[in-house]
């Protein structure tokens, strides 16, 4: 088959329940040219076997197994070990099985840094939930990656979700930049704005190629202890101090840093979640980074205003703590 278009880089830790769905969807793309490689990250359940199955079957999978290291040391790993043109992160599954033919096309007219596309998000039972355009109501164009991330960013939301992107290897080495080995979460959120500000050519598919299942994802967030909560803040902290410093317009500017004040805004209510010990070394980080509600502007629906209010008026410890209580005793 000679060198691969795509590199499809799946990381697996303990997803024996979804893995063979996510593998299948790759593997019965009608665009041939591709390689996968299947990071085993140290799992305690079936995913190895899976995955091992699925080279026997294909030899374009490429298995490896490693002792548990985390999401960006394999994240990191996996790129390293991947050859194809253009690279794309795949832990869920695609719903279209012509998605890299539609990708390819795409990338061979437009010749571009990076593809784009949107997701479709499902319940545990594989309902629709609805659709995530991510910027993608621009329908299909080429633009700048700085334009991109504007759209991406404007009024303050916007994910920075790895899944939803094909990156040109070329490209990404010129950046010269790597997963934060540390992270256990936010790892793609402090990493992508980066990349997509040097992006000479970004090009949007308006397809709802992925199939992202928020009920697993919103259990894992539901598992956040002291670590998780430290990165969502960091990140949130680092960037905007970051961001800051760019030779941006000032729109742009405030725009980006907004999406990273939703970050610290949406983190900061779960410290009241920790166990005892955990609590009072979150409160601490909490007022650490409180800081960064100045980078908050008027924008956003009324949720986050709320979120914003209370902490004007009682202070971030005693407005988040507010928050929590409120939150409790809606979902009793």
């Amino acid at each position: 088959m000679g060198k691969p278009m795509f590199s499809v880089l799946i990381p697996a830790y303990n997803v024996s329940d979804y893995l063979a769905e996510c593998l299948e969807s790759v593997l019965n793309q009608t665009y041939k040219k591709w390689e996968a490689i299947v990071i085993d990250d140290g799992s305690t359940d079936d995913t190895g076997e899976i995955c091992d199955s699925f080279a026997e079957k294909d030899n374009r999978f490429k298995v490896l197994h490693q002792k548990n290291q985390g999401i960006s040391v394999t994240r990191n790993r996996l790129i390293d070990c991947s050859e194809g043109d253009y690279f794309l992160d795949s832990d869920d599954y695609w719903a279209d099985s012509n998605m890299l033919c539609i990708v390819h096309n795409r990338i061979m007219k437009n010749k571009v840094d990076i593809a784009a596309w949107g997701a479709k998000l499902i319940d545990e039972k594989k309902q629709f939930v609805s659709d995530c355009k991510n910027c993608i109501s621009l329908r299909d164009t080429t633009i700048s990656g700085e334009d991109f991330i504007y759209n991406l960013v404007k009024g303050g939301g916007g994910k920075w979700w790895g899944c939803l992107y094909a990156f040109k290897r070329s490209f990404w080495k010129e950046c010269n930049i790597t997963f934060h080995e540390n992270r256990v979460i936010c790892e793609d959120a402090e990493l992508l704005y980066q990349v997509f500000m040097k992006a000479k050519r970004v090009c949007t598919i308006e397809k709802y190629f992925y199939c992202y299942r928020i009920s697993r994802k919103l259990s894992l967030t539901g598992q956040l202890g002291y670590e998780k909560l430290r990165d969502m803040m960091e990140v949130a902290g680092l960037s905007i101090q970051k961001i800051s410093q760019m030779n941006i317009s000032s729109n742009l500017k405030e725009c980006l840093c907004g999406n990273f004040v939703y970050l610290y805004i949406d983190s900061a209510p779960l410290v009241f979640h920790l166990r005892e010990k955990q609590r009072k070394d979150g409160i601490c980080m909490l007022i650490k980074f409180s800081w960064i509600i100045r980078y908050y502007k008027d924008f956003g629906n009324k949720k986050y205003r709320l979120k914003m209010m209370l902490c004007r008026l009682f202070g971030v410890r005693i407005g988040f703590w507010l928050l929590h209580l409120y939150l409790t005793i809606k979902n009793i």
